[in-house]
């Protein structure tokens, strides 16, 4: 039910996308942060095995979460390549590093972002309110 909720939020039409700002595509000039800080919180909502589905995507998992980052919170450096999603900011902003962007920038509310094979990325709360995210992604339950 979680993850039919997370469609139609998605589809609903109030989001836009986000990403790196065009023209801004190349190296990052930012230093990547390596080890995340502050409040974080992870709340998965629900998994659905993709093995058991008509794709048959043996040990993967089509997974639904929410993450909470508290004022000054920093998710360290990560890859998509093997694990792409579709984020949607429900509340507050995020500041969002790419490795492949010139520049940082906000994830607001009502915000869709997508990441995948060659996205490495970052991100800072540098606001005093909690921002919250919902994350739909595809997990690699092998690895």
């Amino acid at each position: 039910m979680a993850l039919l909720a997370a469609a139609v939020f998605f589809a609903s039409g109030v989001a836009h996308a986000g990403g790196c700002p065009g023209g801004k595509q190349g190296p990052t000039p930012f230093e990547p942060v390596t080890e995340s800080s502050g409040d974080i919180k992870v709340h998965e909502y629900q998994r659905l095995d993709l093995g058991a589905e008509r794709m048959a995507a043996e040990g993967h998992v089509l997974r639904a979460r929410t993450i909470s980052f508290g004022p000054g919170a920093v998710v360290q450096l990560h890859s998509h390549d093997n694990r792409p999603e579709t984020a949607m900011m429900k509340h507050g902003t995020v500041t969002v590093f790419e490795t492949n962007c010139q520049v940082s920038y906000p994830m607001r509310e009502g915000v869709v972002y997508q990441s995948g094979i060659g996205d490495d990325h970052w991100v800072s709360n540098d606001t005093e309110e909690t921002a919250v995210m919902l994350v739909v992604d595809i997990l690699d339950t092998t690895e």
